[in-house]
């Protein structure tokens, strides 16, 4: 038992140390606060992003942002998209999601059929970042 003990405290040291890094640069942020970091020196004050994780990114964005609901209905998107007027569409790629569809697949119904009015800004290993382009898409 006193062998085990000494293990989890070696291991609790190991993780205050990391923890007490103060370089950004080797710290992997969460995609969410990427996206949001992202959005804040790439977008217009006035941007309207719409973004899963909505309190993260717009923490970290400080803009307007919409949630972008879990559906494979692209007309559901299209018109939140029209509703709130979203500039940008936020895609986190993630190994497990709470919501289902992930990002990622509630995005690939929605540009199956409207490829041409979303345009890809920033792709980074597990963030990608879409302007959308006519805010008045209509369903085909």
């Amino acid at each position: 038992m006193v062998y085990l003990i000494f293990i989890g405290v070696g291991m609790q040291i190991q993780i205050g140390h990391a923890n007490r890094e103060r370089d950004l640069a080797t710290i992997q942020l969460p995609g969410d606060v990427q996206a949001g970091v992202w959005a804040h020196s790439h977008t217009g004050e006035d941007a309207v992003i719409m973004a899963r994780h909505v309190p993260i990114v717009s923490h970290y964005a400080q803009r307007n942002t919409v949630w972008f609901p879990p559906t494979a209905n692209p007309q559901m998107l299209v018109d939140g998209i029209q509703l709130y007027k979203v500039d940008y569409l936020i895609v986190v790629v993630r190994g497990d999601s709470y919501y289902v569809p992930r990002d990622e697949d509630s995005f690939a119904f929605l540009y199956k059929s409207h490829s041409d009015k979303l345009h890809l800004v920033h792709d980074a290993s597990e963030l990608k970042s879409y302007q959308v382009i006519v805010r008045t898409v209509q369903t085909q």
